[in-house]
């Protein structure tokens, strides 16, 4: 019972800095993880938003989609996560041609 507390816990805390994502792609049930970072991502979660855009990236649960990754680490820059910002910079850095980066 304390082993699930603390991992429930340290994927909380993980997902506060936009990398709980990294379990996903150990489990079996990504695609439902990608579903439900969806949901919270149109609930107004913008860290729901970050981690979809990781797993886009990743190819994670979702057909792989570097347009759609920006679309999602945006929408959670636009709304004040930071990590999404971050990633979004990272990702446009590597490949500046993708529609949608900034400038």
């Amino acid at each position: 019972m304390k082993k699930t507390i603390l991992k429930i816990i340290l994927l909380g805390l993980l997902g506060l800095f936009g990398i709980a994502s990294f379990f996903v792609l150990k489990s079996k049930d990504a695609q439902e993880a990608a579903k439900l970072y969806r949901i919270a991502c149109n609930g107004g979660e913008m860290n729901g938003c970050n981690n979809l855009g990781v797993m886009y990236v990743n190819g994670t649960g979702v057909v792989q989609d570097v347009q759609e990754a920006v679309r999602f680490y945006r929408t959670a820059c636009d709304g004040g996560e930071m990590s999404g910002c971050y990633n979004l910079e990272i990702l446009c850095g590597s490949q500046p041609n993708i529609r949608g980066c900034p400038n």
